[in-house]
């Protein structure tokens, strides 16, 4: 699943060609793939077109294009959603829920791009919004502190919330928003952290060092474009290359621990497969 620095390279990548764009037509080929806000009238997807993009947000894994019109359109990429832009005309691949083209004068070239949302695995969503507002206190109320700016005091009154396992912990998105199995192994890790210890029972000391390494692999994770294990691409259609920075994430039970040597172990926390050391994480 594309976790955080996935999808803060889709909007980085569409930033150039969505803003001061104009959408001059869109079309929802699944029209139950869309949820939209209950209001009355209905909102509608149709509601989009003739309006400009004027500003791209990202909260954990899930982005939203603002409109000229406040409207808001948020993407959640679930497992296999992707987001890209085309030349047009191109033919629409199999999948695809959403398309829409739009044209931007502040371009080079002139001509329409065509953005097409697809997802063959149909875990991702698209929610329609009034306005960026009813989107804070909606559907974005839910979620933590974005994981590139949580404090360590923030994450520590959180774990001690709990007394969950920290795996399961970190992977709460009402806890800490954009972080996913594969950079949960890895900063657990770094951090020297075991998986299976319980969450309410982290220091202060080791908070600092949690969100130190939190962030510092997500800042590298973003530089490389994001990890490509199968499916992502960003909006552009470009391949990440952070997957060959993993240290314990997807690696066997046996593999040796690139810090000291010992057999990783491998084991299902929180319903995921979770890797580490028992010698280097407590």
């Amino acid at each position: 699943m594309p976790e955080l620095p996935e999808v803060e390279n889709v909007v980085r990548s569409l930033t150039p060609i969505l803003m001061g764009s104009s959408i001059s037509s869109i079309t929802l080929h699944r029209p139950d793939f869309l949820q939209t806000f209950p209001q009355s009238p209905p909102l509608k997807i149709s509601q989009l077109k003739n309006t400009t993009i004027t500003a791209l947000h990202r909260r954990g894994k899930q982005f939203a294009i603002q409109t000229s019109s406040n409207l808001i359109l948020v993407c959640h990429l679930g497992m296999t959603g992707q987001l890209t832009t085309h030349n047009t005309p191109t033919l629409l691949p199999k999948h695809t829920h959403l398309s829409f083209t739009v044209t931007n004068p502040n371009l080079k070239t002139s001509s329409p791009q065509r953005l097409i949302f697809r997802d063959p695995r149909r875990f991702g969503s698209l929610h329609l919004l009034p306005n960026f507002n009813t989107l804070l206190s909606s559907r974005w109320a839910a979620l933590g502190p974005d994981a590139l700016i949580i404090t360590p005091s923030q994450i520590y009154a959180s774990l001690k919330r709990t007394r969950r396992n920290l795996k399961a912990a970190l992977l709460d998105q009402s806890l800490v928003a954009g972080l996913g199995n594969i950079y949960v192994d890895e900063i657990l890790h770094l951090s020297k952290l075991s998986p299976k210890r319980r969450a309410d029972r982290i220091t202060k000391p080791q908070s600092e060092i949690l969100i130190e390494h939190t962030q510092t692999v997500l800042r590298a994770a973003i530089d490389a474009g994001g990890s490509t294990l199968r499916d992502f691409v960003n909006g552009q259609g470009d391949f990440g290359s952070y997957q060959l920075n993993h240290l314990v994430y997807g690696k066997p039970s046996g593999h040796p621990c690139p810090t000291c040597g010992h057999p990783l172990k491998q084991t299902t926390l929180a319903g995921r497969t979770t890797v580490y050391c028992t010698t280097c994480q407590h």
